[in-house]
């Protein structure tokens, strides 16, 4: 009922653009590290300034509580822009967010997820994760994960998911994932087929030129306020709130859950700031030109103005239905 609540109190705060907001944030996200063993040309990390470093028990302990008593989060994704399995206390993270009743979510480049490492992900309380493997061919996976051998991660994927299987484990919802290129679309048949029978789902991932930094994107839309800066928002390792999982360098940071806590982060004076920018237009460098910003435009009569469309709109089904 709450998380419905501090829903609509974000979805009217959201169209009428306030500022100041009383509902709270979903933390969506938690960047263990942005380290990553790969140089994959589609990934913006190359333009990324900041320090690689791995968030510290105490810091991650802090944000997981702050959650649970703030944030009306449920699932938390436990990466961003790195490769989380190279943290040596990944197992112990997860289980410290499945403890405290939060359901921990995990996308990894599988290059390092041998048999040890898939035991221990395995008997921990994640819920969900992601393996991602672009292509079905060794030509394919190399040229797009730059670095990886496509043999080795394909068969820590196979590997993963048999161990699975064997221990019978229900609760970890599985996906095998492949990026949608100009390089991997002619495979995507082939790779439900491969992968089809031993994950749960198979995800083909469309493209993202990470606001044209990396290609253009085709998709131009009329542009509104991004509703991420009204509802949710996540932490990079070190320890900076950001609104955007498309933030690879700490753009839209509102503050440091170090010497902060999330609700003062959450009003602060630089978050209400960006949302000033969102309502005017004056977009920073990473949301100018993005094609992934959700959202629609003002409506200061929500949610009077949808009560009334759906009376209209019942209205009419009611006189095309004489009709007929």
């Amino acid at each position: 009922m709450l998380r419905k609540i501090n829903t609509y109190l974000g979805r009217y705060q959201y169209l009428r653009r306030k500022r100041s907001l009383k509902n709270r944030p979903i933390v969506w996200f938690i960047e263990l590290t942005n380290y990553c063993n790969l140089d994959c040309p589609l990934c913006p990390r190359k333009f990324m300034e900041r320090e690689v470093g791995y968030m510290d028990p105490g810091l991650f302990r802090k944000i997981i509580r702050q959650t649970r008593k703030y944030a009306f989060a449920d699932t938390v994704r436990l990466h961003l822009f790195g490769e989380s399995t190279f943290h040596p206390d990944i197992a112990e993270y997860i289980n410290f967010c499945a403890d405290n009743g939060l359901k921990p979510f995990l996308s990894t480049n599988a290059t390092i997820l041998n048999e040890k490492m898939a035991g221990e992900i395995l008997s921990s309380g994640l819920s969900h994760i992601i393996l991602c493997i672009d292509g079905v061919t060794r030509e394919t996976y190399e040229k797009i994960r730059k670095g990886s051998s496509f043999e080795k991660t394909r068969d820590n994927i196979a590997q993963f998911l048999m161990m699975k299987k064997d221990k019978g484990n229900k609760d970890l919802y599985t996906e095998v994932q492949m990026l949608e290129t100009e390089d991997t679309k002619g495979e995507i048949e082939r790779f439900r087929k491969e992968w089809g029978p031993l994950a749960d789902r198979i995800k083909i991932k469309p493209l993202s030129t990470w606001g044209d930094k990396i290609g253009k994107s085709a998709n131009k839309r009329e542009r509104h306020a991004c509703e991420n800066f009204w509802t949710r928002g996540g932490f990079l390792c070190n320890g900076d709130f950001v609104f955007c999982c498309m933030d690879y360098d700490g753009f839209t940071s509102a503050g440091n859950i170090r010497d902060k806590s999330l609700p003062e982060i959450w009003n602060s004076v630089k978050a209400m700031d960006l949302r000033t920018e969102q309502i005017t237009g004056e977009y920073n460098y990473l949301c100018r030109d993005c094609d992934q910003w959700i959202g629609e435009k003002e409506d200061m009569g929500y949610p009077f103005s949808r009560i009334l469309k759906s009376r209209r709109k019942s209205e009419e089904n009611k006189r095309c239905d004489l009709l007929l």
